[in-house]
């Protein structure tokens, strides 16, 4: 874990709500809070079945961070999409955690496995966006709609030549591969 802190927080969303929440979560939300001095990493886990729904933390560099005015100031004035996105958070557990203790090999020792030449030199760097992206991998290679259209938002937001509206996601982003692959190597299992 980074940092000595957290806040780690469950709750589900109304599945009509689930893909604005996604969008304004990834887009806005996690963003702004990464931005706050002392906001270290943040990690959002969705669960296959069940609720809650949703688990997120942010690791913190110190308990401070999260009683402290830069954090207080961004929670006491959400923005006017954090304002509408916030009643969809039911059956919500907030708790503030201090690490007592760590250990376990971690992210170290799963960087030990990466091939040299992934790391391209920086070895930190590898790290850095390995921990920003790994929520975002799917466990069955599936992706859903509003994936594809989450990722096309990025892509077009970083390349003013790329025209969203030219693109048609349905015939773009498919999920025919992985269902091929599952029916195939699923049978050797």
């Amino acid at each position: 874990m980074l940092g000595t802190a957290a806040v780690a927080m469950w709750w589900d969303v109304a599945p009509e709500a689930r893909a604005e929440w996604e969008d304004w979560h990834s887009t806005e939300h996690m963003p702004e809070r990464l931005a706050i001095p002392g906001f270290l990493r943040g990690t959002r886990w969705v669960a296959e079945s069940g609720e809650p729904s949703y688990f997120v933390s942010y690791e913190v560099a110190s308990l401070e961070t999260l009683t402290g005015g830069a954090y207080l100031e961004r929670l006491n004035n959400p923005t006017p999409w954090s304002r509408k996105m916030m009643p969809h958070h039911r059956n919500m557990v907030r708790s503030l955690c201090v690490l007592r203790a760590g250990w376990g090999g971690g992210l170290p020792r799963t960087l030990a496995t990466v091939p040299e030449e992934y790391l391209l030199g920086n070895k930190a760097m590898y790290l850095f966006a390995y921990n920003n992206v790994k929520t975002a991998y799917s466990k069955d290679g599936y992706f859903s709609e509003a994936g594809a259209k989450t990722t096309l938002k990025a892509l077009a937001a970083s390349n003013p030549k790329l025209k969203p509206e030219e693109i048609r996601l349905a015939e773009t982003y498919t999920n025919e591969f992985v269902k091929k692959a599952l029916a195939k190597y699923a049978k050797r299992k």
